[in-house]
């Protein structure tokens, strides 16, 4: 006789990192990849020769902390908006632009160093949203 024991979970919203694009971002020195953001040819986000976030002028960029995934960016952080801003792996990122009126909001997360094989840091390993929009 088959006996069938049914087993409940807890449902929970899961993460598994796999949203947004992925992208091995070289720093300045390396290559200097860029991202173009929110289709608009003027704001740029690439890495500088000192491992820092730069976006183009019109943009601003600010940190929100430790995360686990760019799925665990939520917020819209209330200061901290800057031009340029230290990368670090295992952290989040927003970044805005208001243009025409409308202020539009992009996430990044740094999942880890790119490094050299002589050692040295020679960019990172970036997940990114663009046109993200905040969940209600």
């Amino acid at each position: 006789m088959a006996m069938v024991i049914g087993i409940g979970f807890t449902s929970c919203e899961k993460d598994d990192g796999s949203e947004g694009i992925e992208l091995r971002m070289r720093n300045s020195d390396n290559g200097r990849d860029r991202i173009q953001l929110f289709n608009n040819r003027y704001c740029w986000l690439w890495m500088t020769s000192s491992n820092n976030f730069y976006i183009s002028e019109i943009g601003e960029i600010s940190c929100v902390g430790s995360v686990n995934s760019l799925g665990r960016i939520k917020k819209i952080p209330e200061s901290g908006w800057v031009n340029e801003i230290s990368v670090n792996p295992r952290k989040g990122y927003i970044i805005r632009l208001e243009f025409d009126g409308v202020i539009n909001y992009a996430r990044v997360y740094v999942e880890d160093w790119i490094e050299s094989t002589g050692g040295g840091i020679i960019g990172a390993v970036i997940r990114y949203q663009d046109n993200w929009k905040i969940e209600e």
